[in-house]
């Protein structure tokens, strides 16, 4: 378990590190029309791990909500717009790890009363041996630390979403927005990814909302 789980985390790590680039650039360049160099466009192509060639392109505003001109405003309805999905993602995931852990809890709590009942006692020991295994990695730091991961990030994207709002009665000022964009992508950056089915399940009602 220890591996797999070590395998699939070092393999999302190098996606969410590109993706992490090019959420940084889409900001500036959409929300603030500052086009990087062509060097800096191209590093971060190459960063890719996914090949982008001949892929159907994609609109902002087949992702984004916001018409506004390139602007303060428009970069503080980009973060508002993506806070928004992204907290609610952490929430979700939070809510999924807890009924995780809570589950396995109990299967384990089952399982040990029916091993006590009817097991002999060299079963009895090795079954708990393997139980005691299990339940040390569902409560080690990767999992339970993963579980307050996802607790911490929607706290602090919660913050970042009530921050534009504070903005936007401020008439956006640029000072407050470069400083909220800074704050924004370091909250990502910390965040851990969404568990993947998640953003499936809960598409049609954040885009409705």
């Amino acid at each position: 378990l220890l591996g797999i789980w070590l395998c699939l985390s070092q393999f999302q790590q190098k996606y969410h590190t590109s993706g992490n680039q090019a959420r940084r650039a889409v900001l500036l360049m959409s929300g603030l029309n500052k086009i990087p160099s062509e060097e800096e466009q191209q590093r971060i192509i190459k960063s890719f791990n996914i090949s982008i060639t001949n892929k159907p392109l994609s609109r902002e505003e087949d992702r984004f909500a916001t018409r506004e001109f390139p602007s303060c405003k428009r970069l503080a309805e980009l973060i508002e717009e993506s806070a928004f999905w992204t907290s609610d993602l952490q929430h979700a995931s939070a809510k999924i790890m807890n009924i995780v852990l809570w589950a396995s809890l109990l299967i384990a709590f089952i399982l040990s009363v029916t091993v006590i009942i009817s097991a002999n006692h060299e079963w009895l020991i090795s079954i708990y041996r393997a139980l005691i295994a299990i339940m040390v990695f569902f409560i080690s730091s990767d999992v339970l630390g993963l579980l307050f991961s996802y607790k911490e990030s929607a706290k602090a994207i919660d913050e970042i979403f009530r921050r534009v709002e504070i903005a936007a009665l401020r008439d956006y000022p640029e000072s407050d927005l470069l400083l909220l964009i800074s704050d924004y992508n370091a909250a990502i950056e910390r965040a851990p990814s969404p568990i993947p089915f998640v953003i499936n399940l809960r598409y049609s009602e954040l885009s409705q909302q």
